[in-house]
């Protein structure tokens, strides 16, 4: 049968589970984290303590993500006067989380990775998809968050 043309279309065969967001049932987002982005204005100052302003959440508190490291090399920069090591990683989200930004950060308030957990990651790039049900985020640790 030939390919193309207006009536004939190629479907995955397992559409179905990837629509559901995992080919492993409902584990399509096993983490969970939460998405801010810095807070605007001058911040405040109490007592000599200065407090910068409070982030926006725009995914979460505690929402549904997935982590995992990419297969890209690690690479190391120097910010300031130091050399930092920058891991990347691919963060998945529902298609339906809030607006996410470049230089957003993701913090993991929980991963099935011990080593994830707690961690700060900052969003390199935005991916979306209308064919599936996340958004994908090419994030990187945040300097300064254990790198």
């Amino acid at each position: 049968m030939p390919l193309g043309g207006a009536s004939s279309r190629l479907v995955h065969p397992r559409l179905h589970e990837l629509l559901q967001g995992s080919a492993v049932g409902d584990r399509g987002f096993p983490d969970l984290c939460t998405i801010s982005r810095p807070g605007t204005g001058q911040g405040t100052v109490v007592g000599g303590v200065w407090t910068p302003p409070a982030p926006t959440i725009v995914h979460g508190p505690l929402g549904p993500c997935r982590a995992q490291a990419t297969n890209q090399t690690e690479q190391r920069v120097v910010i300031g006067d130091q050399v930092v090591t920058l891991h990347p990683y691919l963060v998945g989200v529902p298609a339906d989380a809030g607006e996410v930004l470049v230089d957003d950060i993701v913090h993991m308030d929980t991963s099935e990775d011990p080593h994830l957990q707690g961690r700060d990651l900052i969003v390199r790039s935005v991916h979306h998809d209308s064919f599936l049900p996340r958004r994908l985020l090419l994030c990187d640790d945040h300097p300064g968050e254990g790198s």
